[in-house]
């Protein structure tokens, strides 16, 4: 019996700090969208932290990006996925794994701040807009 009770009392407690965890993201995350980012440490932050799987070009025909199964980025339909910004930005911040579990992303919430974050996010969304010639 004590050990049902004991069960259950974890299992509360670890739907706590589930909720607290992204209630936290997601006051971090309108917080970052007022906040800026210098334009000119975007491509390097991206470079360093992203580029490794999603590729220069946001294609994501990396080594890292092909295991992850990354999408194209450049495809509009994939960029679409990065208009809800809060959704984009919680993905980053807490990482992502596939339905057994393992995981496809590394959370980067102690590595950038959430102001970075939604820099990389607007930065990733770029790749599947039409470039301008200039």
């Amino acid at each position: 019996m004590k050990g049902k009770m004991m069960k259950r009392k974890l299992n509360k407690l670890y739907l706590l700090a589930a909720v607290a965890v992204t209630v936290q993201c997601s006051v971090n995350v309108l917080a970052a969208e007022k906040d800026e980012v210098d334009p000119r440490r975007v491509i390097p932050l991206y470079k360093r932290h992203c580029a490794i799987c999603h590729g220069l070009d946001g294609k994501g025909e990396t080594t890292g990006g092909e295991k992850a199964g990354v999408l194209d980025y450049t495809d509009p339909k994939v960029g679409e996925k990065l208009k809800d910004i809060k959704k984009a930005t919680l993905s980053v911040s807490m990482g992502m794994k596939d339905k057994e579990g393992k995981m496809l992303m590394a959370p980067f919430e102690r590595k950038l701040k959430p102001a970075e974050i939604v820099a990389l996010v607007k930065y990733l969304e770029k790749f599947s807009k039409p470039q301008k010639d200039s």
